[in-house]
């Protein structure tokens, strides 16, 4: 006898497909980042005091270096990234919203960051290893040079990894592999938006660090919108 079929199915996991966007998308997730920040100010201040701080008492531990930060950055991000859906879904977001990274998913976030703190480790030791142990300026600069493209491919892997472990339960590394598969694919709009961050970084630090407080929740609701945009199923 043939059983009954339950209704409704369940739903089946999101397996991270993602889709490519033109280059001149960077500038409507700056834009939507921006709408983000206006909703909320106060809300988004609170969230950048968070961020700020869980950066600052990293480096006061000095045995352990920004270990601290990698392990937590995810988790603060996951508040930030949840503030920007409860407002695009029309819901009020509160501080405690900022928090959800730390008990919502706190496994998987906290796997993220010690995969990224793994990961930039191996990258310092090889920059360390390919330059050796020569002084002056020339190797400082060569160091520096092969770190940035040893990192570049784990800040690719590392861009949406937060919101699709927080958001779909993704495991941290198919998290990484989908957030890596989507970078490459939409490499042109991510070159766009990485200039128009370094370029608004740059005036965050001429204004003695003031406009930094604007700039990580505009950068937060940006990242969201890219999200939403190269992940459609989200």
């Amino acid at each position: 006898m043939q059983q009954p079929i339950d209704f409704p199915f369940a739903p089946q996991p999101f397996g991270g497909a993602s889709r490519r966007v033109e280059a001149g998308a960077a500038f409507d997730w700056l834009r939507q980042g921006v709408l983000f920040f206006m909703a909320r100010p106060l809300l988004w201040l609170a969230g950048t005091a968070l961020t700020l701080l869980i950066v600052v008492a990293g480096w006061m531990l000095p045995l352990f270096g920004p270990v601290p930060i990698f392990l937590l950055l995810p988790s603060a991000l996951a508040g930030l990234l949840l503030v920007c859906r409860e407002l695009a879904q029309d819901r009020n977001p509160g501080f405690s919203t900022l928090l959800a990274g730390f008990h919502a998913q706190p496994g998987g976030l906290l796997l993220l960051g010690l995969g990224l703190v793994v990961l930039f480790s191996c990258s310092f030791w090889g920059s360390h290893v390919l330059v050796g142990h020569t002084q002056g300026l020339t190797s400082a600069l060569l160091s520096g040079l092969i770190t940035l493209l040893l990192s570049l491919p784990i800040l690719l892997a590392a861009a949406f990894a937060p919101a699709l472990i927080f958001f779909h339960g993704m495991p941290p590394i198919e998290a990484m592999q989908a957030s890596f598969q989507a970078s490459l694919k939409n490499w042109p709009a991510l070159l766009v938006f990485a200039w128009l961050v370094l370029m608004l970084a740059l005036i965050a630090f001429i204004s003695a660090g003031i406009a930094l407080l604007i700039l990580i929740p505009v950068m937060s609701g940006a990242l969201y919108a890219a999200y939403r945009d190269i992940f459609p199923e989200t």
